[in-house]
Protein backbone atom coordinates (compact mmCIF):
# COMPACT_ATOMS: atom_id res chain seq x y z
CA UNK A 1 0.00 0.00 0.00
CA UNK A 2 3.06 2.44 0.67
CA UNK A 3 4.43 2.04 -2.62
CA UNK A 4 0.96 2.37 -3.92
CA UNK A 5 0.02 5.84 -2.18
CA UNK A 6 3.50 7.05 -3.70
CA UNK A 7 2.69 6.19 -7.01
CA UNK A 8 -0.34 7.59 -6.73
CA UNK A 9 1.38 10.92 -5.33
CA UNK A 10 3.79 11.18 -7.78
CA UNK A 11 1.13 10.77 -10.59
CA UNK A 12 -0.97 13.39 -9.02
CA UNK A 13 1.68 15.58 -9.01
CA UNK A 14 2.23 15.12 -12.62
CA UNK A 15 -1.21 15.43 -13.69
CA UNK A 16 -1.60 18.97 -11.57
CA UNK A 17 1.71 20.18 -13.40
CA UNK A 18 0.42 19.40 -16.62
CA UNK A 19 -0.08 22.59 -18.98
CA UNK A 20 -3.68 21.37 -20.49
CA UNK A 21 -4.70 23.18 -23.43
CA UNK A 22 -6.57 26.78 -22.65
CA UNK A 23 -10.12 24.77 -23.14
CA UNK A 24 -9.67 21.70 -20.93
CA UNK A 25 -7.45 24.10 -18.37
CA UNK A 26 -10.46 26.63 -17.98
CA UNK A 27 -12.46 23.79 -17.48
CA UNK A 28 -10.84 21.80 -15.20
CA UNK A 29 -9.76 24.90 -13.47
CA UNK A 30 -13.61 25.85 -12.73
CA UNK A 31 -14.89 22.81 -11.54
CA UNK A 32 -11.98 22.61 -9.13
CA UNK A 33 -13.04 26.07 -8.01
CA UNK A 34 -16.69 24.91 -8.17
CA UNK A 35 -15.98 21.33 -6.07
CA UNK A 36 -14.15 22.72 -3.78
CA UNK A 37 -15.62 26.19 -2.73
CA UNK A 38 -12.37 27.80 -3.41
CA UNK A 39 -12.55 31.96 -2.57
CA UNK A 40 -10.83 33.19 -5.89
CA UNK A 41 -11.90 36.57 -5.26
CA UNK A 42 -9.01 36.30 -2.21
CA UNK A 43 -6.53 35.31 -5.01
CA UNK A 44 -3.74 38.23 -6.38
CA UNK A 45 -4.51 36.60 -9.95
CA UNK A 46 -7.81 35.80 -11.95
CA UNK A 47 -8.64 32.01 -12.43
CA UNK A 48 -7.64 32.03 -16.02
CA UNK A 49 -3.94 33.05 -15.09
CA UNK A 50 -3.09 29.63 -14.16
CA UNK A 51 -1.58 27.12 -16.30
CA UNK A 52 -2.00 24.13 -14.40
CA UNK A 53 -3.97 22.99 -11.15
CA UNK A 54 -0.88 23.12 -8.92
CA UNK A 55 -0.16 27.11 -10.13
CA UNK A 56 -4.08 27.44 -8.68
CA UNK A 57 -2.85 25.13 -5.09
CA UNK A 58 0.20 27.44 -4.74
CA UNK A 59 -1.83 30.60 -5.49
CA UNK A 60 -0.81 33.69 -3.32
CA UNK A 61 -3.42 35.85 -1.60
CA UNK A 62 -3.89 39.45 -2.19
CA UNK A 63 -1.93 40.91 1.05
CA UNK A 64 -4.30 43.09 2.30
CA UNK A 65 -6.19 40.64 3.10
CA UNK A 66 -3.83 38.71 6.00
CA UNK A 67 -3.09 41.72 7.90
CA UNK A 68 -0.94 40.53 10.55
CA UNK A 69 -1.60 40.00 13.88
CA UNK A 70 -0.01 40.19 17.35
CA UNK A 71 2.11 37.57 19.13
CA UNK A 72 1.59 34.07 17.45
CA UNK A 73 0.30 33.79 14.34
CA UNK A 74 -1.69 31.09 12.77
CA UNK A 75 1.24 29.68 9.73
CA UNK A 76 -1.39 28.47 7.23
CA UNK A 77 -4.80 28.91 5.71
CA UNK A 78 -6.38 26.06 7.22
CA UNK A 79 -8.69 24.30 9.52
CA UNK A 80 -7.32 24.73 13.21
CA UNK A 81 -7.86 21.03 13.38
CA UNK A 82 -6.46 20.93 17.38
CA UNK A 83 -4.28 22.35 20.28
CA UNK A 84 -3.57 22.14 23.84
CA UNK A 85 -0.81 21.03 26.14
CA UNK A 86 1.28 18.62 25.68
CA UNK A 87 1.29 16.11 28.42
CA UNK A 88 4.44 15.26 29.71
CA UNK A 89 6.45 13.34 26.39
CA UNK A 90 3.28 12.44 24.66
CA UNK A 91 0.92 14.79 22.43
CA UNK A 92 -2.02 12.85 23.80
CA UNK A 93 -5.73 14.44 22.01
CA UNK A 94 -4.49 14.77 18.52
CA UNK A 95 -8.50 13.87 17.33
CA UNK A 96 -7.94 10.77 19.70
CA UNK A 97 -4.31 9.41 18.77
CA UNK A 98 -1.53 9.55 21.34
CA UNK A 99 2.08 10.44 19.66
CA UNK A 100 5.47 10.25 21.58
CA UNK A 101 7.77 13.72 20.94
CA UNK A 102 10.56 11.20 20.55
CA UNK A 103 8.38 9.30 17.31
CA UNK A 104 7.29 12.68 16.22
CA UNK A 105 10.33 14.54 15.93
CA UNK A 106 12.77 11.54 15.25
CA UNK A 107 15.32 13.43 17.57
CA UNK A 108 15.37 12.58 21.78
CA UNK A 109 17.05 15.82 22.68
CA UNK A 110 14.84 17.86 20.41
CA UNK A 111 11.79 16.19 21.66
CA UNK A 112 13.08 16.74 25.52
CA UNK A 113 12.33 20.49 24.69
CA UNK A 114 9.17 20.25 24.47
CA UNK A 115 8.01 18.19 27.44
CA UNK A 116 4.73 19.86 28.77
CA UNK A 117 4.83 22.47 26.63
CA UNK A 118 1.63 23.23 23.69
CA UNK A 119 0.86 22.69 20.07
CA UNK A 120 -1.07 23.88 17.20
CA UNK A 121 -2.60 21.51 14.44
CA UNK A 122 -3.92 22.90 11.35
CA UNK A 123 -5.34 20.75 7.88
CA UNK A 124 -5.29 22.00 4.87
CA UNK A 125 -7.83 21.30 2.46
CA UNK A 126 -8.01 21.25 -1.34
CA UNK A 127 -9.48 24.76 -1.20
CA UNK A 128 -6.93 26.40 0.68
CA UNK A 129 -3.66 27.76 -0.41
CA UNK A 130 -0.50 25.59 -0.08
CA UNK A 131 1.65 28.01 1.55
CA UNK A 132 3.40 27.57 5.03
CA UNK A 133 4.08 30.88 7.10
CA UNK A 134 6.14 31.71 9.91
CA UNK A 135 4.09 31.78 13.48
CA UNK A 136 6.69 34.24 15.21
CA UNK A 137 10.09 36.05 14.59
CA UNK A 138 13.17 34.06 15.03
CA UNK A 139 15.90 31.88 13.39
CA UNK A 140 15.92 28.63 11.84
CA UNK A 141 18.47 26.71 12.78
CA UNK A 142 18.04 23.09 11.61
CA UNK A 143 16.22 21.23 9.81
CA UNK A 144 14.76 17.55 9.52
CA UNK A 145 13.73 15.34 6.91
CA UNK A 146 11.76 11.72 7.60
CA UNK A 147 11.54 9.67 5.05
CA UNK A 148 7.90 7.98 5.38
CA UNK A 149 4.50 6.86 4.56
CA UNK A 150 1.65 9.23 2.37
CA UNK A 151 -1.49 8.43 3.67
CA UNK A 152 -4.56 11.30 3.60
CA UNK A 153 -4.43 13.71 6.23
CA UNK A 154 -8.06 13.89 6.07
CA UNK A 155 -10.95 13.11 8.25
CA UNK A 156 -10.85 9.27 7.00
CA UNK A 157 -6.77 9.33 7.26
CA UNK A 158 -6.86 10.66 10.65
CA UNK A 159 -9.32 8.18 12.03
CA UNK A 160 -8.66 5.01 10.15
CA UNK A 161 -4.93 4.75 10.30
CA UNK A 162 -2.82 4.28 13.34
CA UNK A 163 -0.30 6.90 14.20
CA UNK A 164 -0.97 8.48 11.02
CA UNK A 165 1.64 11.57 11.88
CA UNK A 166 4.63 9.58 12.84
CA UNK A 167 4.61 7.05 9.98
CA UNK A 168 3.62 10.13 7.27
CA UNK A 169 6.74 11.40 5.63
CA UNK A 170 7.75 15.17 7.01
CA UNK A 171 9.60 17.93 7.50
CA UNK A 172 11.19 19.87 11.25
CA UNK A 173 11.81 22.88 11.31
CA UNK A 174 13.66 24.37 14.45
CA UNK A 175 13.03 27.99 14.88
CA UNK A 176 14.68 29.50 17.97
CA UNK A 177 12.57 32.71 19.28
CA UNK A 178 12.60 35.17 22.00
CA UNK A 179 10.45 31.94 23.76
CA UNK A 180 12.76 29.03 23.10
CA UNK A 181 12.74 26.88 20.54
CA UNK A 182 9.22 26.52 18.17
CA UNK A 183 9.46 22.97 15.86
CA UNK A 184 6.98 23.71 12.58
CA UNK A 185 6.23 20.67 11.62
CA UNK A 186 5.33 20.22 8.17
CA UNK A 187 3.57 16.49 7.20
CA UNK A 188 3.43 15.41 3.58
CA UNK A 189 0.33 12.77 2.67
CA UNK A 190 -1.61 11.31 -0.43
CA UNK A 191 -1.08 13.53 -3.49
CA UNK A 192 1.88 15.73 -1.70
CA UNK A 193 4.55 14.98 -3.86
CA UNK A 194 6.99 17.20 -2.28
CA UNK A 195 7.45 20.26 0.05
CA UNK A 196 9.28 23.74 -1.29
CA UNK A 197 11.26 24.92 1.83
CA UNK A 198 11.45 28.72 0.63
CA UNK A 199 13.95 29.74 3.09
CA UNK A 200 16.72 27.89 1.19
CA UNK A 201 15.04 28.18 -1.89
CA UNK A 202 15.22 23.96 -2.17
CA UNK A 203 12.20 21.21 -3.01
CA UNK A 204 12.50 18.15 -0.37
CA UNK A 205 11.19 14.95 -1.47
CA UNK A 206 11.23 11.50 -0.34
CA UNK A 207 13.11 9.39 -2.77
CA UNK A 208 10.68 6.46 -2.19
CA UNK A 209 10.24 5.70 -5.80
CA UNK A 210 14.23 5.81 -6.59
CA UNK A 211 15.35 4.61 -4.02
CA UNK A 212 12.83 2.43 -2.09
CA UNK A 213 15.50 0.71 0.22
CA UNK A 214 17.49 2.15 2.94
CA UNK A 215 15.94 5.73 3.05
CA UNK A 216 17.19 7.95 5.86
CA UNK A 217 16.45 10.38 8.11
CA UNK A 218 18.00 13.90 7.08
CA UNK A 219 19.28 16.18 9.50
CA UNK A 220 20.80 20.14 8.45
CA UNK A 221 22.11 22.40 10.65
CA UNK A 222 21.95 25.99 9.22
CA UNK A 223 24.87 28.23 9.37
CA UNK A 224 24.02 30.92 9.77
CA UNK A 225 20.86 30.16 10.81
CA UNK A 226 18.18 32.17 8.78
CA UNK A 227 16.19 35.08 10.06
CA UNK A 228 12.44 34.98 9.81
CA UNK A 229 9.84 37.01 10.47
CA UNK A 230 5.92 36.30 11.72
CA UNK A 231 3.59 35.55 8.83
CA UNK A 232 6.51 35.40 6.20
CA UNK A 233 6.89 32.55 3.77
CA UNK A 234 8.96 29.40 4.83
CA UNK A 235 6.79 26.68 2.68
CA UNK A 236 4.59 25.51 -0.23
CA UNK A 237 3.44 21.89 -0.19
CA UNK A 238 2.67 20.80 -3.81
CA UNK A 239 -0.39 19.91 -3.31
CA UNK A 240 -2.11 19.83 0.09
CA UNK A 241 -1.38 18.48 3.60
CA UNK A 242 -1.08 19.04 7.72
CA UNK A 243 1.18 21.32 9.82
CA UNK A 244 2.23 20.93 13.72
CA UNK A 245 3.66 23.63 15.99
CA UNK A 246 5.69 22.95 19.07
CA UNK A 247 6.39 25.67 21.74
CA UNK A 248 8.40 24.79 24.62
CA UNK A 249 6.54 24.93 28.33
CA UNK A 250 5.31 28.16 29.64
CA UNK A 251 5.89 29.70 26.07
CA UNK A 252 2.76 30.75 24.64
CA UNK A 253 -0.91 31.52 25.74
CA UNK A 254 -3.11 30.52 23.14
CA UNK A 255 -6.34 33.16 22.44
CA UNK A 256 -9.12 32.63 24.53
CA UNK A 257 -11.12 32.39 21.20
CA UNK A 258 -9.50 29.40 19.60
CA UNK A 259 -11.71 26.58 18.40
CA UNK A 260 -11.20 23.17 17.41
CA UNK A 261 -12.30 22.86 13.65
CA UNK A 262 -12.69 26.43 13.21
CA UNK A 263 -11.36 28.09 9.91
CA UNK A 264 -8.34 29.99 10.34
CA UNK A 265 -6.30 32.26 7.85
CA UNK A 266 -2.34 33.22 8.26
CA UNK A 267 -1.27 35.92 9.88
CA UNK A 268 -4.12 36.32 12.89
CA UNK A 269 -3.31 35.98 16.08
CA UNK A 270 -4.17 32.20 17.71
CA UNK A 271 -2.00 33.17 21.13
CA UNK A 272 0.69 35.81 22.99
CA UNK A 273 4.20 34.60 24.22
CA UNK A 274 5.74 34.51 27.63
CA UNK A 275 8.41 36.01 27.44
CA UNK A 276 11.14 34.80 29.12
CA UNK A 277 12.98 36.15 32.03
Amino acid sequence: MNLLLHYLSWLSGFLAGVKWPAPVRRLLLKCFVRLYGIEMQEAEKPLESYNSLNQLFIRDIRAELRPTGEGIVAPVDGVLRDFGKIDGDHINSIKGQSYSLKEFLADQHVAERFIDGNYLYFYLSPRHAHHIFSPIDGRIYSYTHIPGALWPVNSWGVEKVARLLVVNERVVNLIDTEVGVVALVMIAATNVGKIELHYLKKIVRDKFLLRPAGRKIERIALEPPVKVIRAEKLGTFHLGSAVVVLFEKNAVSFSESLQRESEVKYGESVGLPLRRE
